[in-house]
């Protein structure tokens, strides 16, 4: 293989990498939580359990 050819699949093999842990984020993220917190978006800051 020439450098050209290990340059892109650096390049690619990275991107995968990135837009894979951008993913795994968003999936976490929406996941069910055990409690209320600052950043859920139901106004209450009580940390009560949701249900």
């Amino acid at each position: 293989m020439d450098g050209q050819t290990i340059a892109v699949v650096l390049i690619v093999f990275g991107a995968a990498a990135y837009t894979g842990s951008l993913l795994w984020k968003r999936v976490r993220s929406i996941s069910a939580k055990k409690s209320c917190s600052e950043d859920c978006g139901c106004s209450s800051k009580s940390g009560k359990p949701v249900q």
